[in-house]
């Protein structure tokens, strides 16, 4: 409730690229969730947030209440940052603020998420150099995937029923069959359904958008269309199918070759065995390597096939991990 302090249900902190601008447009059709007030211009920045740096000053924590004006009641309350993990005091000051607080992080395969994040430099024009070029100039991306180094501040000051990750690929796979867990894990109602299933979004002021749904297209779904008549689906996928010279010089710009697959392997390798450790997963889909040798996995815990991740599995495994650390 937006009276209290405390007025935060809960947050998006994974990384961006990760389908963000489609749990965005989810969350904005739910009619028991409210969300942040923000500029399309904010919607996929990735950078830290100054109000969440801020939350510790009384007036940093209202302007930040200010993103909620005219909230009713009984709405849950929501922001998606994807630049949140990656400032390493986020956890304690969400803690801190908002103690009941529900931590939502959707993790998308580290080479694809790196190829993606190239990829849109590409299209917006901000780097011209193919992929291992341009990874090379910008290394920070490597900081992105490193998945369990950001989350580990949030398994610390969060209980594990508070924390809810989810797998881009496999959840994407059939958001259709995963959605209504998620519904469930930010206690809204589970049997809505928002109008883009089916359907990819990207995030306002990105130029190129990804390609529709093959199943769509062959369905022959109907577009949607706006208030004033103009059809949404059009507008979204404009400019979906570039010229075969276009689309040549793309894939020639995003090739990745074996050795650098390697090197990104390596460099994720250990970050990446306590992701699973301390969730209970088999990410081996994420690999092209094993795990580091001697690399301590700490308790036997069931491997979760679920998409969402969280309770069950995922709090058995951090409870666990949590009381060998006090030990």
């Amino acid at each position: 409730m937006l009276a209290s302090d405390a007025f935060l249900d809960f947050i998006h902190v994974g990384v961006p690229r990760a389908g963000s601008a489609w749990l965005r447009a989810a969350l904005e059709e739910h009619p028991e969730v409210r969300l942040a007030d923000r500029s399309p211009g904010e919607h996929g920045r990735v950078d830290l947030d100054s109000e969440l740096v801020a939350l510790d000053d009384p007036a940093g924590l209202e302007r930040y209440r200010g993103r909620f004006a005219g909230a009713e009641p009984y709405r849950m309350l929501g922001d998606i940052v994807p630049g949140a993990a990656r400032d390493p005091l986020a956890a304690v000051r969400l803690a801190r603020r908002f103690p009941h607080l529900k931590i939502l992080a959707f993790l998308r395969d580290p080479l694809d998420l790196l190829t993606s994040l190239h990829g849109a430099a590409f299209a917006e024009g901000r780097v011209r150099e193919p992929f291992e070029q341009a990874l090379r100039q910008h290394p920070e991306w490597l900081e992105r995937v490193l998945y369990h180094r950001q989350l580990q501040p949030f398994f610390d000051h969060f209980a594990p029923e508070q924390v809810c990750v989810v797998l881009y690929d496999r959840f994407f796979a059939d958001e259709r069959r995963h959605l209504p867990h998620l519904w469930r894990f930010l206690e809204v109602d589970d049997a809505f359904k928002p109008s883009i299933l089916g359907y990819a979004v990207t995030a306002p002021g990105v130029r190129e958008s990804p390609a529709p749904r093959l199943r769509d297209l062959f369905a022959r779904r109907a577009p949607r269309t706006t208030g004033d008549g103009a059809c949404d689906w059009t507008r979204r996928y404009k400019g979906d199918f570039p010229s075969p010279v276009a689309r040549a010089t793309r894939q020639t710009a995003h090739e990745v070759t074996e050795a650098t697959r390697q090197r990104i392997a390596e460099a994720i390798a250990y970050d990446l065995a306590r992701l699973e450790s301390d969730l209970g997963l088999d990410l081996a889909h994420w690999r092209t390597t094993p795990p580091p040798a001697g690399f301590d996995h700490g308790p036997t815990v069931p491997v979760s096939t679920g998409n969402v991740i969280h309770l069950a599995t995922a709090a058995a495994s951090l409870h666990r991990r949590r009381s060998a650390a006090r030990a």
